[in-house]
């Protein structure tokens, strides 16, 4: 009884292959073989001309006991194992010692987990440091508005 599905499925495929004309694969051009290509295929792809990746353009504010999850040009997402306040006092000295005036510290903890923001600027740039706890991970979200 339990090879009856396997055995009637093989037989239905076996039949439905035989009973497919083999002069219908040749003369129809609405079924197409499955050895042929279309003759627009190139026969070389050409290199991408800029493989280089975008990288988040501070890259001395990424986390250095973390993982990068995303980044481009101007953001970067991040996952530290530290916790949310080691890691916020890291950023607070790393814009203090960058000579990063700090614009914005907003700390808030609602039933265990908790959220920092902090922002700072230097001549026209600013970047924005979301950090948020949640479990045993920190998440940080970094953003600047130019590089």
């Amino acid at each position: 009884m339990q090879y009856t599905l396997p055995i009637l499925l093989m037989l239905f495929l076996g039949i439905a292959q035989y009973h497919v004309p083999q002069e219908k694969l040749q003369t129809n051009q609405n079924i197409v073989a499955a050895n042929v290509q279309p003759n627009s295929i190139p026969s070389k792809i050409p290199p991408y001309q800029n493989p280089s990746l975008q990288k988040f353009c501070l890259p001395n504010f990424l986390y250095p006991q973390s993982s990068l999850l995303f980044e481009n040009n101007k953001n970067a997402l991040i996952e530290s194992a530290n916790d949310i306040s080691s890691v916020a006092d890291w950023y607070t000295n790393q814009l203090q010692n960058q000579n990063y005036s700090i614009t914005n510290t907003v700390q808030n903890t609602t039933n265990g987990n908790s959220a920092f923001l902090l922002g700072g600027e230097k001549n026209n740039l600013s970047i924005s440091i979301a950090l948020n706890n949640t479990g045993s991970k920190t998440s940080i979200f970094l953003e600047v508005n130019q590089c």
